[in-house]
């Protein structure tokens, strides 16, 4: 067993891949199209000293502790999920996986063998490189090949 959490990774979800991964999955066009002029029209600024600085756009992040936010950053990490269930690495229950569970940012990984759980991590990791997360390397353990 294995735990990592992303690093800040409501703040790092892409808004352009996001909403993809939504009309991917069949959400309502509407519903996309709602959610796009929402996230659209973010900007931000930063106090320094007591000055502000010119507005920008944000185009990444959902807000925590938003309703929508964790529901919109499990369908960002569904296909994390379904990688690791389909790889054939990590514990079954019969056919059921039971290989990772996922609350929000953090994850338990669980496989019978160390060289599995290293190949969990691996998609872990190619996964959050295409996905812009960040995953801690904490206590990552290492199998040599």
């Amino acid at each position: 067993m294995a735990t990592v959490d992303a690093s800040k990774a409501f703040d790092r979800v892409s808004h352009k891949v996001l909403f993809q991964k939504l009309v991917n999955r069949g959400a309502p066009r509407s519903f996309v199209g709602v959610l796009r002029s929402w996230y659209g029209k973010l900007v931000s600024s930063v106090r320094w000293n007591g000055v502000f600085s010119a507005d920008f756009c944000v185009n990444c992040g959902v807000r925590q502790g938003g309703i929508l936010s964790p529901l919109v950053f499990n369908v960002y990490v569904g296909e994390l999920i379904d990688s690791l269930s389909d790889s054939g690495f990590g514990c079954y229950i019969g056919s059921p996986f039971f290989g990772c569970i996922m609350y929000a940012d953090d994850l338990i990984m669980l496989s019978p063998s160390l060289k599995g759980l290293q190949s969990m991590f691996n998609l872990c990791d190619a996964y959050a490189k295409r996905h812009f997360l960040i995953f801690n390397a904490k206590n990552i353990p290492y199998v040599s090949r």
